[in-house]
């Protein structure tokens, strides 16, 4: 979503397109003349394609809404020349969208109720925790976070995490391989959660899925704060769990909560001297909100 945007709003205004797209899209009064029916009918589904673009750009991430309207037939309406075939995909593209608008609006209500279901802090953890950090069942978390945690992790660390396991340094395969052969372990039978990661504690974990296209920039962090986003959206609040120093720096910028994990829950000690002069380098606590 786009921000500054609420869920509900984004919910609204993808609703009044569906329910209202075909009378102001596709609404043609009967002609005999083919030519003019479908002419009035492209002429009134370009015009509210450009209306409607730039309603849902108020609410909606600018790739999200560009995407609805580039697919192909949108663009053939444009240049079909009059007759029959250009009357019926009109009609056939205003389907379309209303559909593409009803599913976008079903998955936030669903977002929205799957969130509110399940109590404690969504806590949102990139490709570096993963890899770097001691498992999560290994962290107590209870003394990490003062809150119940409820980790998230985005499809994107799992499409990282899966890469890895061809990867030429073989600290990363082995790692890689390891912790999703825990995760297809922890979720057998559950789907993509939430799960309790361990019975001494209230901790969840749970994998974000999308059940249609998703928005999908080049740049896997860029991803991930972009969820966190869209989590405190949905939730009120949201913290992003890293043991990277500059994604700590990009989130801090972009005002996210972060939790830059204690040194103690480091994998190695390369990686402890690393968290150590990254320390040195900010000159701050270990968890901080962004400010």
């Amino acid at each position: 979503m786009r921000t500054g945007a609420t869920v509900d709003q984004a919910i609204t205004a993808l609703d009044s397109e569906a329910a209202n797209i075909h009378a102001y899209a596709a609404s043609t009064s009967y002609d005999t003349d083919m030519s003019i029916r479908s002419n009035d009918a492209r002429e009134l589904y370009v015009k509210w394609s450009i209306e409607a673009e730039g309603r849902l750009l108020g609410y909606l991430q600018r790739d999200e809404v560009v995407s609805v309207f580039s697919n192909p037939r949108h663009r053939d309406i444009s240049l079909m020349p009059a007759g029959g075939q250009l009357l019926r995909s009109v009609y056939a593209e205003v389907g379309t969208k209303r559909e593409l608008f009803e599913s976008m609006s079903r998955e936030l209500k669903e977002t929205r109720n799957r969130l509110a279901k399940t109590p404690g802090l969504p806590s949102l953890v990139d490709t570096n925790f993963m890899i770097h950090c001691l498992r999560p069942d290994q962290i107590p978390w209870k003394s990490v976070v003062d809150d119940d945690v409820r980790l998230i992790i985005p499809i994107r660390v799992i499409e990282e995490l899966d890469a890895m396991k061809t990867d030429n340094k073989d600290r990363l395969r082995k790692r890689s391989r390891e912790i999703l052969s825990w995760l297809e372990q922890l979720f057998v039978g559950s789907d993509a959660g939430p799960v309790k990661i361990r019975a001494d504690e209230e901790t969840t974990i749970e994998i974000l899925l999308s059940a249609r296209p998703r928005y999908r920039p080049s740049d896997a962090d860029e991803e991930v704060l972009d969820i966190c986003h869209d989590l405190h959206r949905f939730a009120g609040k949201s913290l992003l769990v890293t043991a990277d120093y500059g994604m700590r720096l990009r989130a801090r910028a972009e005002a996210i909560e972060v939790l830059l994990m204690p040194r103690k829950y480091l994998k190695t000690a390369s990686e402890l001297a690393e968290a150590r002069e990254a320390e040195s380098l900010d000159g701050s606590s270990e968890t901080e909100a962004a400010t």
